[in-house]
């Protein structure tokens, strides 16, 4: 129980210092797993985006793109878009 807490404190802290994240359509896979199983997918596939970003072979296709620095690049978020996607949810949009 203690471990899920700081989870989920830490999930909290991480996503509220982002500058947008994935909004979803209140599917049916969503109903089924619920907000916290959500949470913790989120936070998984925008790890995975954060470091295929990262990655020679992004920064390959990013290279020519100028975006604000406080919002996520397209190529990001549409990593976690297809992540979320693969795992059942639907994007509807980004927000705060």
């Amino acid at each position: 129980m203690k471990r899920l807490f700081c989870l989920t404190i830490a999930l909290i802290m991480f996503l509220g210092g982002c500058a947008s994240g994935p909004v979803l359509y209140p599917n049916a896979y969503l109903k089924t797993v619920g907000q916290e199983q959500a949470d913790r997918d989120i936070a998984d596939c925008r790890q995975q985006a954060e470091a295929y970003v990262k990655s020679d072979a992004a920064k390959t296709v990013a290279k020519d793109t100028v975006i604000k620095a406080s919002e996520p690049s397209p190529l990001y978020k549409s990593f976690v878009n297809r992540c979320l996607s693969t795992k059942g949810y639907e994007v509807i949009g980004w927000g705060d």
